[in-house]
């Protein structure tokens, strides 16, 4: 019998899962969309140190108005990430 593994595990993985993520930042194509998709479905098997990460990098990009197609509070709540839109008001 086969292990599965997560293909996500690793130095590479994780680096590669914050790359799509920081790619898809500020841009304004079906891209975002399917980006937030794959985060969602793959989110319980992100890394800790990566989900702080994508958190932080997207918070960022909502504060700096430079999300692109992200939608702010409505892409974070599919994430399950809605209470940090409290915490992060947008920067004057």
């Amino acid at each position: 019998m086969k292990k599965e593994t997560n293909q996500l595990e690793g130095l590479n993985g994780q680096m590669m899962v914050t790359a799509a993520h920081r790619y898809c930042l500020g841009r304004q194509t079906y891209i975002v969309g399917c980006c937030i998709e794959w985060l969602t479905l793959w989110w319980p098997l992100i890394g800790t140190n990566t989900r702080n990460c994508i958190v932080r990098d997207t918070v960022e990009a909502l504060q700096d108005d430079d999300a692109g197609g992200c939608s702010g509070l409505e892409d974070l709540r599919r994430m399950g990430l809605d209470h940090l839109g409290q915490r992060f008001p947008p920067k004057s």
